[in-house]
């Protein structure tokens, strides 16, 4: 239920597979911190990990607002989608508002670790 879509695992868990699906619309959305190695190399390991994880939950929170679907996260990158599991509506729409506010947020925590005098992703 963590990695999946709710109805893919519960089709999992009831017949033990799961068809395969087409969908005629799906937006996809990959976001992948800048420098990362760079910054990364500037922070103890707990640290690193803390600070992904405060923009990743951000990011959860971002796209849940936008009726987004998380893929996954590896490293600093983080996937996710609109149409799937759901059928979007036509549009890009929420994908393009989840960008915009990601960037809004990374832009702020970037203000706000220049002024702690704190590497930023």
């Amino acid at each position: 239920m963590n990695i999946l879509p709710q109805d893919i695992a519960n089709e999992l868990k009831q017949t033990g597979h799961s068809k395969a699906r087409s969908y005629d619309q799906v937006s996809v959305m990959f976001t992948d911190f800048k420098e990362f190695t760079r910054h990364s190399e500037m922070l103890k390991p707990e640290e690193l990990v803390a600070e992904i994880d405060f923009c990743f939950r951000k990011f959860d929170q971002i796209i849940t607002k936008h009726k987004l679907e998380k893929i996954k996260t590896i490293g600093d990158a983080y996937l996710c989608v609109e149409g799937i599991p759901k059928i979007a509506d036509g549009s890009v729409d929420n994908v393009i508002l989840a960008a915009l506010d990601i960037m809004d947020f990374m832009l702020e925590l970037k203000e706000a670790r220049l002024k702690e005098n704190r590497s930023f992703f």
